[in-house]
Parts: structure tokens; sequence; C-alpha cells
């Protein structure tokens, strides 16, 4: 027998009628959150000493909200609220998952209790704090943050306006970041997502949009975006063209944290743009003759006008295939079979949810052109790789959960012949993907691809962002991952080298000084090596101890 938590009552005529649950467990924007649990983290602070966690519903702003109302020891009075609740959100980002957290923190100095002594909670979920007058605002703010202060209590409520006060803690979330946006842009203010995330505070946030009204005296456009970004990992500094970034105190750690930084905001800054050039105004001056060579490379293209006009309508873009695309295509189509064709299967020691796994694999598709390429071999003047517009990978999903050992492997024998079908080149996706449940913590993916637009590099970190992108998506969190370099930038750099005189005379001259033994006639032959036993049995033993192919297992021992 098992207990589910449910509630619900027996009648007549034998059939069970739902009618809530006895743990208090809810559903709050698409996750299972159990309202004890949330407690128990907020009483494990040493100066709570009762607390009452409930879901309040704003329906004039359409907002749900979880909010706890605590109490604290006598003994703890003394300290200021502010320093009580900040141990609190501590304490509980440190216990639970983001989407447990509540949004606010209501102290009490006792909670409302039933005529039978228990938590009125019926209450505290009707609860709403007195309402300010519009004139109660701090006389330390600017008349910015008195303008964003005013936004936040239209999207959050009322709230003590003060320099501190900080947006999540005070019940705000990313999509009420974004009413905060839209309302800030009616009044005015060039509030940005990553600013409001980056500086939740009121005077925080206000400082940037400071900064960003500042910057039309003397700053460019990227320069005052790169101050943003060196202040938030350098500290405050006066922004000024001259500024250096090594005499503010970065180093080459903190340079690799400002770049990854300037990635999120659309900057593309190399370590040795910033080595070469560490004034502000020298590595934008990098950034900009970037984008000219960039801009010089569009206007010549990788193909030709004829070619452009060609091109079907639902294509996002076209470029010319690789010296080994081309191989790979031509082998297959010579020899009749599917040689280029790679089969992979996994146990991944996740859980499987078809809608969030499903989620993930399309985001892949849209972050990684390659999985939406097509190869077209005769419409060209030369055969042509063409990007769709972001499309759907199919994806199949089985449940295993249900079969014995014997059932398992067989039908997995028969996934893997299926997944090994011969892909046709000219009709994209060129890749397969299944995925089944083996138990509650684990599945089993399975895929396949066309080797001429995956290779070995690169099928590790398809598979390696797939699955650090799914993990995320399961917890509800969020996950950077670097921007791809296009193929379209190796297509260029192969074309420059083929066509670059100095290469073609270096690999002349060095491929003449080898003497190589060719055989007079073109059949194939292979040279046989008999090995002794005792090193054919030495070698099986590595390859079971190391786990590892027999051929992986010989180029260790040439290696060592």
């Amino acid at each position: 027998m098992f207990a589910t938590g449910d509630e619900g009552v027996l009648s007549n005529d034998g059939l069970i009628e739902f009618v809530g649950r006895f743990d208090d467990q809810l559903k709050v924007r698409g996750h299972r959150v159990e309202l004890t649990e949330v407690e128990h983290a907020i009483k494990s602070c040493q100066d709570v000493s009762a607390v009452c966690v409930v879901l309040n519903i704003d329906s004039d702003r359409h907002v749900e909200q979880l909010v706890a109302h605590y109490t604290t020891h006598t003994d703890h009075t003394t300290r200021k609220s502010t320093d009580v609740e900040q141990t609190i959100i501590t304490r509980v980002q440190t216990l639970l998952p983001s989407y447990m957290w509540p949004n606010r923190f209501i102290h009490h100095e006792q909670l409302p209790l039933t005529s039978s002594g228990k938590v009125d909670r019926r209450f505290l979920m009707g609860w709403k704090e007195v309402e300010r007058l519009e004139g109660e605002v701090s006389g330390e703010l600017s008349i910015t943050e008195a303008l964003v202060a005013e936004i936040w209590q239209q999207i959050l409520g009322p709230f003590d306006v003060v320099p501190d006060a900080d947006f999540f803690a005070l019940g705000g979330d990313s999509l009420l970041a974004i009413q905060v946006i839209a309302e800030a842009e009616k009044r005015g203010l060039n509030l940005t997502l990553s600013t409001l995330f980056r500086t939740s505070t009121l005077r925080g946030m206000c400082k940037d949009l400071v900064l960003s009204k500042q910057t039309d005296n003397g700053l460019t456009e990227d320069e005052a975006l790169l101050v943003n970004i060196w202040q938030q990992v350098l500290g405050p500094f006066d922004a000024v063209p001259e500024a250096d970034f090594f005499s503010l105190g970065g180093d080459s750690i903190l340079a690799i944290q400002v770049i990854a930084e300037a990635e999120k905001q659309g900057l593309m800054i190399d370590l040795g743009t910033l080595f070469r050039n560490p004034t502000l105004r020298g590595v934008c001056r990098g950034l900009a003759q970037t984008r000219e060579a960039l801009s010089q490379q569009n206007e010549n293209p990788l193909i030709n006008e004829t070619d452009k006009q060609r091109l079907p309508a639902d294509i996002e873009t076209a470029y010319p295939a690789t010296r080994l695309q081309l191989g790979m295509l031509f082998e297959g189509l010579y020899s009749g079979k599917a040689i280029y064709l790679d089969v992979i299967a996994r146990d991944v020691n996740l859980p499987l949810d078809e809608k969030i796994f499903y989620d993930t694999l399309q985001a892949m598709v849209k972050r990684h052109p390659v999985l939406r390429t097509r190869f077209d071999l005769a419409s060209f003047s030369e055969v042509m790789q063409l990007v769709e517009s972001p499309s759907s990978l199919p994806l199949i999903v089985e449940n295993y959960t249900n079969l014995d050992d014997e059932q398992l492997i067989a039908r997995h024998e028969q996934v893997m012949v299926e997944l090994s079908r011969p892909f046709d080149p000219e009709i994209a996706p060129l890749m397969r993907v299944h995925a089944a449940a083996l138990n509650d913590g684990q599945f089993r993916l399975a895929y396949a691809f066309h080797h001429a637009i995956l290779d070995g590099w690169s099928e590790s970190v398809f598979i390696l962002e797939l699955l650090r992108l799914y993990q995320a998506n399961l917890a509800g969190e969020s996950v950077l991952l670097k921007q791809p370099a296009p193929l379209s930038e190796f297509v260029r750099l192969e074309r420059e080298a083929l066509s670059n005189d100095k290469a073609k005379r270096f690999f002349s001259q060095y491929s003449a000084k080898e003497k190589t033994d060719r055989y007079q006639d073109t059949d194939y032959k292979k040279a046989v090596l008999v090995l002794p036993e005792r090193i054919v049995e030495q070698l099986l033993k590595n390859v079971s101890d190391w786990g590892i192919p027999l051929k992986n297992t010989l180029i260790i021992k040439i290696l060592i």
C-alpha cells in the first residue's frame, strides 16, 4: 500500500471522490511545491520561531506568489528585520531549488490563529499589506529611482521604497520583469533584462540607467556597454575612454569573465584584443575592426549570384560543401551502402520527461544549423549544403520499464536496425533520435546521423550540450552555452587555403621530400603482421580492463 497524500471520500457506490491533499502540495508555475518542505527550510533558521507558507493569487494582476509569513524568537528581536530576512533568504536558496523559493517574506509579531488554535491559512492567503501613500518615498531617492519604484509598485504592489529594495525579494520573477521593462520603456527608460537580473536592487538598476544616459557625452555605444561589463567584474571606476583594464585591477582570470559577459551582450571580444589594447577605447576599436572584416566577407559571398537566384524560399542560408563532405557523399553514392552513417546509443542517468526532452532537442536544432542541413547535388554550379529555416527534428519515445532483460535486448536491437536505414542526403533532417525510459531515473538515448553533418568532435559537442541543457531544463534552471562557430566560416577558410599559392608551394615542396612506396597496380593490398600469442593475450586483457576498442588499445601501445 502506498500513501499518496490525497484526501478523498468513499461514496456508497464504491467510487472515491477526490477532495484535496493532506500534505499541502501545490502546483506553482508548472512545478509541484510542497509547502511543508519550504516551511521546514525556513524554520531551520535559528531566528525563526514559527512560519506558514501560502500561495497568494492576485487576480487583478494575474500573479501567483509563494508568500512566507514568519515570527521570530523574543531573544532575536534586537536584530534588524532586514538582517533576519536576508538570513532566511540565504538559507532557503541553499536548501531548495529556485522554483520553491518564496517570492515574499513577511514578518509578524504573531501569526493569526483559528478558534481551534491552528495557524489561519485562509486569512494569510488573503493577506494584503496596508497600501502606502504615493508621497511616502525616502528622500534619499533620485528622480530615476523614484520613477522606477513607482513602476515596481504598479507591477509588484506596495513595498518599503528604499534604495536597497530588491526586485526578486519583493516577489519579482522573469515574467514580471518583462512587464517592468515594457512599462519603463513607455516612460523613456532604456531598461534591459540583463540589467535587471544583474543589478536587481533599486539603486543598482538605476545606476546603470543613469550611466546609459550619460554615455551620450563622450563614449560610443560599444564603450558604454563595455563600461557596464567592466564595472560588473571590476567594481566602480571613472568611465573614461582611456580607462585601462589591467590598471583597474584586471587579470587573465577576470578577462575571461569579461569576455563571457560580453558574449552575452553581443560583443565578440577575444583575449588577444584585450591584452593588446587594454583601454576601453582600444578594445572597442578592435571590435569595430572585426565588424568591418566580417562586412568585407559578406561582400564576397561563398556562392555566386546565379546560384543565389536558384535558392528555394524556405532556405535560411547556403554554402558549398567542404572537400571532406564531398568525399563522404561520393563514397556513399558510389558504394550504394550507408558507410558514412553513425548510430550511437547511451544510457542517461536522468528521468525522461517527453515534453522537456522534445523542447530541448528542438532548441538544439535551432541553435545548430547543421542539424537543419541537407545537400543539393545537382541544382547549382557545385554541390551545395542548404540550411532550412528552423524546423523540428522528429523524436520517437518509448517506455521500456515493463520489459524483461530478454525483451529489452531484442527491442534495442530492433531500434538500432531502424535507425541504421540509409539517409537521402538531399532530404533534411539528416538525423534520427529515439528515447526510451528504462526506469524512473534513467533512459536510453539512441540516435543516428549522416557523417557529413557531424564528425566525432561535433557529436561530442552535440551530446554534451543536449544533456547539459536537458538537465538544466528538468531543474527549471538556465545554462549558458558558448555561441557555436558557424560552419560557413570553415568553408570560407578552406576556400582561402585552396586558392593560396604560398600554401600550395609549401605542401608541394614538403611532400616532394617524402619517399613513399607505391603499389604498381590499383588493387587494394594488406600488410599482415602476425603477433606472438602472449602479446595478443595481453592486448585482449587490456581491452577488457580498459573498456576500449582494440584499435584504441593498439594506438596507446604505439604512443607509449
